[in-house]
């Protein structure tokens, strides 16, 4: 059975809290978000997005073009930047074993504009049955476009324009845009980023879908968990989402305006680059929002957890943690402790030590590690996260402050 949970215990302990009106302000943001009418589903499109895959069977449609990709290729090129490939990184890092890879392997490009990167990845593909898939919605942002146009004609050199086509398969617009217009003159094989949908929202499309079904990831379970969770939201109005905007709207209105997402395994470093992504990009505006970063548990309690410990009182953290572990071993040192048992009291200590230094934990439990849940919680979070943006004053949904610097660089680039 399926558990997600949250658990305030540490936030109560570490500091007094007034969670009424922050809870008032996150169902105001639910009812603004969600209530209103029909419509608002429709143009907040991630709410309803698993339900819509599988009401329109493209499932099927991904997994058969996943599939041909993977005949063809020893290596899939992922180009794409900011929720373009993090949410597909994310659940394949966070689904898959830690050595014994499954799959056709994946390497990423178009993600930052580093030459000595870019120049190492045609060397590596030159002795490989190499395919992309290119997501970007305008087909103009920078990175993705650079990255795209030299792997591309170093492609082209290798096979024939009609293996080309096969090798190639864009994610962009449904109508328009520089990709969608040379998909087209092209023949590349394509699927629509959906409309109404970010970027950082868009992992249960095919911009996720696709390079997971090619990793090897089991889509169907994922977005079954993806399903749960929204049937969970439209259905219930305290579901984790609610309590997890509420706790940090509360934390934010005491002062606290640092978050660190804090992972014991080491699977969710990904993970945890996905959720920075989405709340930052949906929160940070207009001189407000909770700033999140990461930590990875307990390899970072030695090097900055002194200062969550004894530094500034302005944070807190979230802490995730898996009731089943896949594989214990005997601790050696402790004769009666396996590993998992050493890292739960770790865990533990870390809860009490830190609610000691007023710093409050918000503690997520999910009953495994799987596709099945990591959908459940990738979901949940997406909800929270709009909730969380909405009560603060904020639109979850844009990025304007993002225009800052590429209109600066356009500038130089002149």
């Amino acid at each position: 059975m399926m558990r997600m949970t949250i658990d305030k215990t540490y936030v109560s302990k570490a500091t007094d809290l007034a969670l009424e009106p922050s809870q008032k302000a996150v169902k105001k943001a639910r009812l603004n978000l969600f209530e209103e009418d029909g419509k608002r589903l429709e143009n907040h499109g991630f709410a309803v997005l698993p339900q819509h895959v599988i009401e329109r069977g493209l499932l099927k449609r991904i997994q058969a073009v996943a599939d041909d990709l993977k005949t063809i290729s020893d290596v899939v090129v992922l180009i794409g930047v900011g929720g373009s490939y993090a949410g597909a990184k994310a659940v394949l890092e966070a689904t898959s074993p830690y050595f014994e890879k499954q799959g056709v392997e994946i390497v990423y490009a178009g993600h930052h504009l580093s030459s000595t990167y870019l120049s190492a990845l045609r060397k590596y593909l030159q002795s490989k049955r190499y395919s992309i898939i290119v997501i970007s919605k305008s087909g103009t942002t920078v990175e993705p476009a650079i990255a795209f146009d030299v792997l591309k004609k170093d492609l082209a050199q290798t096979v024939s324009k009609e293996a080309l086509k096969k090798r190639i398969v864009a994610i962009t617009d449904p109508k328009s845009g520089a990709l969608r217009t040379q998909a087209d003159q092209e023949g590349y094989q394509t699927f629509d980023v959906p409309e109404g949908v970010g970027g950082r929202y868009s992992v249960f499309s095919a911009v996720g879908l696709l390079p997971l079904a090619v990793g090897g990831v089991d889509i169907e379970s994922l977005i079954d968990g993806a399903y749960q969770a929204q049937k969970a939201f439209l259905e219930d109005k305290d579901t984790v989402a609610h309590q997890y905007a509420s706790l940090r709207h509360a934390l934010y209105e005491q002062g606290k305006r640092m978050e660190i997402f804090a992972y014991y395994e080491p699977a969710l470093h990904a993970f945890a680059e996905w959720l920075k992504q989405l709340f930052n990009e949906s929160e940070g505006k207009d001189g407000k929002g909770i700033f999140m970063t990461s930590a990875a548990y307990t390899t970072d309690l030695h090097s900055i957890g002194q200062f969550i410990q004894d530094g500034p009182k302005d944070l807190f953290e979230t802490m995730i943690t898996f009731d089943h572990v896949e594989e214990d071993i005997p601790s050696g040192i402790y004769d009666t402790h396996s590993v998992d048992a050493v890292n739960r009291a770790a865990q533990n200590g870390v809860f009490e030590a830190h609610a000691a230094g007023q710093c409050p934990a918000i503690h997520i439990k999910l009953t495994r590690r799987d596709a099945y849940h990591i959908g459940y919680m990738m979901q949940t979070m997406m909800y929270a996260c709009a909730l969380s943006a909405t009560a603060l004053g904020v639109n979850p949904f844009d990025q304007p402050g993002v225009e800052a610097y590429k209109s600066a660089m356009r500038q130089h680039l002149k």
